[in-house]
C-alpha cells in the first residue's frame, strides 16, 4: 500500500492545484487512483481484494492527505464503498467486483428502522442544576 500510496501523491501532488481550480480530481488523478488498487484495499479477499483493516485505510489516507486533501477523501470514500459493496447480496456483488475488487460506486449506508410508541412519559422537574423551582 505504501508504495501505491506514494505513486498516487506524486501526481496528485502534480495535479492539486489543478484539481482545487476543477473542483474536482483531474483525469490523471483518477487515473492514478484506479491503477493505485487502493480503492480494493478493504474488499473481501473472496471477491479479489485485500481485506486490509480500516486502521491501514487511515494510515494510507495520512499519506495521500500530506499530498492532496481531495485525492485522500476520494480514496477513502471510494475504498469504504468497496468494502460496503462486498455486503451486498451474491448477485450484486458479481456484477459490482466482475472487473475487479476496486469498485468505483458511490454508495449510501442508510439504515432503515420504524419507531414504535411503546409508552408515554411525562415529568415535571423540581429543580433543575441543584436549583430549586
Amino acid at each position: 500500500q505504501r508504495v501505491a500510496a506514494a505513486t498516487l501523491c506524486e501526481v496528485a501532488s502534480a495535479n492539486a492545484a489543478a484539481s482545487e481550480q476543477a473542483r474536482q480530481l483531474t483525469p490523471a488523478v483518477v487515473k492514478a487512483l484506479r491503477s493505485s488498487g487502493l480503492v480494493g484495499m478493504l474488499a473481501p479477499r473472496p471477491l479479489g481484494g485485500g481485506e486490509r483493516p480500516v486502521a491501514e485505510l487511515l494510515e494510507t489516507c495520512l499519506i495521500v492527505g500530506r499530498a492532496d486533501t481531495s485525492t485522500a477523501w476520494v480514496t477513502a470514500f471510494y475504498a469504504l464503498h468497496s468494502w460496503l459493496a462486498g455486503l451486498f447480496p451474491p448477485a450484486a456483488r458479481a456484477g459490482l467486483f466482475a472487473s475487479g475488487p476496486d469498485v468505483f460506486a458511490p454508495a449510501t449506508f442508510s439504515p432503515s428502522a420504524s419507531a414504535i410508541k411503546a409508552c408515554s412519559l411525562s415529568l415535571t422537574p423540581r429543580c433543575s442544576a441543584g436549583v430549586s423551582r
